[in-house]
């Protein structure tokens, strides 16, 4: 090979790494500013939307491929409950470009994908009221170790505790299971928990975002709640727990 030859192919060489850095630098940011705008119309939040975006080598986001995608979203409403804070984790995902580059977000394949919804006792009160005590007789109160349904029947002369737990009735509910009822310290039939544990079924709109995802776990603070979900439930079903 001629000098020059050498010299013009160390130069291209050299022009192409600098391609494929500017690409790596720039090319991730800009698909997460991109499925940002995308993502906020997609889950209907009314908070702030993060995403992060990662793809080795970067290039390949220009055909959709997507090593791992993150969303961090405030103030999610998914079907009648509204969530405090949706955390996706995605890996392994192909995103349909052109239905995306029109403003809907969509996957050619979804790859494997993890949540977490934060979700509050107001939302599962606000849930209650509007669908299942419309005058507003009980409200629901949530702690690491039990959850409590509390209120009255005619007025104030019948108080009523029902003690009890919520688990994962499948991949798009939450149930309240009691245990306990009680009326001024009397605790009530086995029979009557059934009926009560029957009506109070909490629709989780996961069905509402943009990858098929399952609920399959639920953690417990004060005041709130921890959802977690997967895509490997919807295949695997999800345990009541």
């Amino acid at each position: 090979m001629s000098q020059g030859a050498a010299r013009q192919a160390i130069w291209i060489g050299g022009l192409l790494v600098v391609l494929a850095l500017a690409a790596q630098l720039l090319l991730p940011p800009a698909a997460a500013a991109f499925l940002t705008r995308v993502l906020r119309d997609e889950v209907g939040a009314e908070g702030q939307v993060s995403v992060r975006v990662e793809s080795v080598p970067a290039v390949e986001l220009l055909v959709g491929q997507v090593d791992r995608l993150q969303v961090d979203a405030q103030q999610v409403r998914l079907g009648e409950l509204a969530v405090e804070t949706l955390l996706l984790d995605v890996r392994g995902l192909q995103v349909d470009l052109l239905r995306t580059f029109r403003g809907e977000f969509a996957a050619r394949r979804p790859g494997t994908a993890r949540a977490r919804l934060v979700l509050t006792e107001e939302a599962l009160n606000e849930y209650l009221w509007t669908h299942l005590d419309t005058s507003q007789l009980f409200r629901i109160h949530i702690s690491p170790s039990v959850v409590t349904l509390e209120g009255s029947l005619f007025g104030e002369v019948l108080p009523v505790r029902v003690e009890g737990e919520l688990l994962v009735a499948d991949a798009a509910h939450l149930r309240f299971q009691p245990r306990r009822v009680s009326v001024r310290e009397a605790q009530l039939p086995e029979a009557i928990l059934r009926v009560v544990g029957q009506e109070l079924l909490f629709p989780v709109g996961v069905e509402d975002l943009p990858l098929p995802i399952g609920l399959d776990g639920l953690t417990l603070a004060d005041g709130w709640l921890v959802a977690t979900g997967s895509s490997e439930a919807l295949t695997e079903g999800a345990p009541g727990r």
